[in-house]
């Protein structure tokens, strides 16, 4: 079971707020309060619209974003990780999660589903 501490709210408060800003959507505040998810964001593939999911986990005394996108029979985004502390600034936040969603981007685009759409994008 997670606690959520308000060094865990802070961090991922700062998180949502970075991935606004990469393009993700900031799940619900109730899902926030209850869960650990903190985004999510739709990729258009060959098999329709999937969703990857990122999540903020306690580990080890630090917290780590962990994303889901299930892909191939497998969540291609398990070696994807980011891992954060609560005295990390705002602007250190931002840095680390562009990269990070850029990396997740990468991942997603790499699938089947995902480089057949992108290859041979389905008329409107």
């Amino acid at each position: 079971m997670t606690i959520f501490t308000p060094e865990y709210a802070a961090t991922k408060k700062k998180l949502a707020d970075a991935f606004a800003a990469a393009g993700w959507t900031v799940a619900s505040q109730r899902d926030q309060e209850i869960s650990c998810l903190v985004a999510v964001k739709d990729y258009e593939t060959a098999v329709g619209t999937k969703t990857a999911t990122a999540s903020l986990e306690p580990h080890f005394g630090k917290f780590q974003v962990v994303g889901n996108y299930q892909s191939e029979g497998r969540n291609i985004l398990n070696t994807t990780w980011l891992d954060l502390t609560s005295e990390m600034s705002t602007e250190e936040v931002n840095a680390r999660l562009a990269k990070h969603a850029a990396m997740v981007d990468a991942e997603v685009d790499g699938s089947y589903a995902r480089r057949l759409h992108i290859r041979f994008p389905a008329e409107a």
